[in-house]
């Protein structure tokens, strides 16, 4: 009987001593680093199964089919390749841009 009280006594005692602020910042230290090196490793393998699945063939294909299917139903003869030049025209225009280059109007002079 008096082993048991002597152990919940000890317990207790362990339970209402105080962290100091040192212990507390090194506890949270020990934290952050467990969470970033557990990121890391999720990211890493999610990396991995992103480039698995986007390298079969299968997913390129399929993703290939249904892209036509839906600009030939969307768009079909001149008004496609018109959105297709303009789609075009607008990326060459943010890459000019991107590379400090503003005269836009040469690019739309350009006759395809």
């Amino acid at each position: 009987m008096s082993e048991k009280l002597l152990r919940q006594c000890i317990k207790e005692s362990l339970l209402i001593e105080e962290l100091t602020s040192s212990d507390r910042s090194e506890i949270n230290q020990l934290i952050k680093k467990a969470i970033e090196k557990d990121r890391a490793q999720q990211r890493k393998l999610a990396k991995l199964e992103i480039e698995k699945e986007l390298s079969s063939s299968k997913f390129l294909s399929d993703t290939e089919k249904n892209i036509r299917k839906e600009l030939e139903k969307e768009l079909k003869g001149k008004q496609l390749e018109t959105a297709v030049l303009d789609i075009t025209k607008k990326v060459i225009k943010k890459l000019y841009k991107e590379l400090s280059y503003s005269y836009n109007p040469v690019i739309d002079r350009i006759k395809l």
